[in-house]
C-alpha cells in the first residue's frame, strides 16, 4: 500500500508540473488580436523606406584633376596632373582641353600621357601640359574624349575654372 500511496504521489506531482507549465505556457502565448490594418501599414511603410534607400554608392568622378587647383592663377606652358583609371585608357584617348570661359573657345588641346601600366583596375596618375600666349581671364580645364575626330565631354570627368595669364 505504501508503494501505491508513493507511485500515486509521484503521478500526482508530475501531472501537477505539467499543468502548471502548460498554463504558463498559455499565459505567454496569449496576445491581444491582432489589428490587421495597423500590420499592413506597417509593412507598406517598410517597403517605401527601402524603396527610397539607394544602395548603391555615390559615384565619385572618375577623372579627377589634382592639379591646378580650382580658380588658381596659371600662366603658360601650364602642366595638368591628374588621376584616371587606367583601364578606360585602353578604350579610348582623353584630352586635356583648355577653353575661354566666355565665350567658350578652346584656346589649347593636349593629349594625357601617363608613365603607368594600363593593364590594371588601378587609378593611375595622368599628366599634360597645355600653352598659350597674349592672354589673360578665366578659363575651364576639362578632360575630353576623342570620337570620330571629335572631342566629347567626358559625364565622369571633373571640369575645374582656372585664372589664366600670359607673362
Amino acid at each position: 500500500m505504501k508503494k501505491t500511496n508513493f507511485l500515486l504521489a509521484v503521478v500526482a506531482i508530475i501531472l501537477l508540473s505539467a499543468i502548471i507549465l502548460r498554463v504558463q505556457q498559455l499565459r505567454n502565448n496569449s496576445h491581444e488580436p491582432v489589428n490587421e490594418e495597423l500590420v499592413e501599414e506597417n509593412e507598406i511603410e517598410k517597403e517605401e523606406e527601402e524603396a527610397s534607400i539607394d544602395y548603391t554608392e555615390p559615384e565619385e568622378e572618375a577623372i579627377k584633376i589634382i592639379q591646378p587647383l580650382e580658380n588658381e592663377l596659371v600662366s603658360s606652358p601650364l602642366k595638368i596632373k591628374g588621376m584616371i583609371p587606367a583601364n578606360w585608357l585602353l578604350e579610348a584617348n582623353y584630352y586635356v582641353v583648355l577653353s575661354d570661359n566666355e565665350d567658350k573657345s578652346i584656346i589649347d588641346v593636349s593629349q594625357i600621357e601617363t608613365e603607368y601600366e594600363w593593364d590594371t583596375m588601378e587609378t593611375v596618375a595622368f599628366f599634360s601640359i597645355l600653352e598659350f600666349s597674349d592672354l589673360s581671364g578665366q578659363g575651364i580645364i576639362s578632360i575630353r574624349e576623342m570620337k570620330d575626330n571629335s572631342l566629347i565631354y567626358v559625364d565622369e570627368a571633373e571640369e575645374i575654372f582656372i585664372n589664366y595669364i600670359s607673362e
